[in-house]
């Protein structure tokens, strides 16, 4: 029997969630699962059961506020360069929280590619939450209280908020 890796899972909203990369800041590495590279046929574990390919291009453009005409190639640097800012020491350690990971990428694909950056979510917050300045010991110590509600981006649908549990 043939080995699968799954790249992402529908959560109960209904979003997908899909994990691209992980950093190893001690060892400086950085980890790129099956999704970076094959970003547009994400092998994606299902609630109902079972699993199919999806093309993480356009949810991965919504959950952070990005155009939808995102390429792979650009979604595959916003990755890598969001990576290499925790190997770097300039972002928030967010391993143990979705929400702050894509304040990450949000905030690379600021810096790096204006171009993409959606009309409408100019000038709103990404995240509306109280952030200490330091690294986070897990998601929860990163919110003043882990019940509030953290808005994200505007997105049809794919991630408009977390409930901090």
């Amino acid at each position: 029997m043939e080995s699968v890796t799954v790249g992402a899972r529908e959560a109960v909203s209904g979003s997908i969630q899909t994990v691209y990369a992980y950093s190893y800041r001690g060892k400086r590495r950085v980890l790129l699962f099956p999704a970076y590279l094959r970003p547009k046929a994400v092998l994606t574990r299902r609630i109902a059961g079972g699993a199919t390919p999806v093309d993480s291009l356009h949810n991965f453009a919504q959950a952070i506020g990005l155009n939808s005409g995102i390429t792979a190639d650009e979604l595959q640097a916003i990755i890598l360069l969001h990576e290499e800012s925790h190997l770097n020491i300039a972002t928030f350690d967010d391993h143990e929280c979705l929400v702050l990971s894509m304040l990450n990428s949000r905030r690379v694909a600021e810096a790096c590619f204006p171009q993409l950056i959606e009309a409408s979510s100019e000038g709103i917050g990404v995240l509306v939450a109280k952030f200490n300045p330091r690294t986070p010991a897990s998601c929860g110590a990163c919110h003043a209280n882990k019940n509030q509600l953290v808005k994200t981006p505007k997105a049809a649908g794919v991630v408009n908020s977390v409930r901090r549990k």
